[in-house]
């Protein structure tokens, strides 16, 4: 059974080898390429991808420095967003409650 470092030193390479090759594509895959990142960034940053996705794009930021470019970017730009929390009228909270109470 291999050691989760091997796994990891493995799945490494692997994602290296994926980012270096992308380059030298046209401008059209690399215009994709760059609609791609940023919604992944984005995603990143929400923590809204599954955790091999979310490994993905930790190790293309921090040895991609297109992808680090545009992190910084979305970071700078998410914190400047006004933080905003929704709450729900406690008589939709008490018509839920009471339904999940019937199924």
């Amino acid at each position: 059974m291999k050691s989760y470092g091997t796994i990891f030193s493995l799945y490494e390479v692997l994602i290296k080898h994926i980012i270096d090759n992308r380059i030298g594509f046209s401008d059209q895959h690399l215009y994709m390429q760059h609609n791609y990142t940023t919604n992944q960034i984005i995603k990143y940053l929400y923590c809204e991808l599954p955790a091999l996705e979310h490994l993905e794009t930790e190790h293309a930021i921090a040895h991609n420095p297109e992808w680090a470019s545009t992190y910084k970017k979305l970071k700078s730009a998410l914190s400047v967003l006004p933080r905003f929390q929704f709450f729900p009228k406690n008589s939709v909270v008490k018509s839920i409650l009471q339904y999940s109470a019937t199924v």
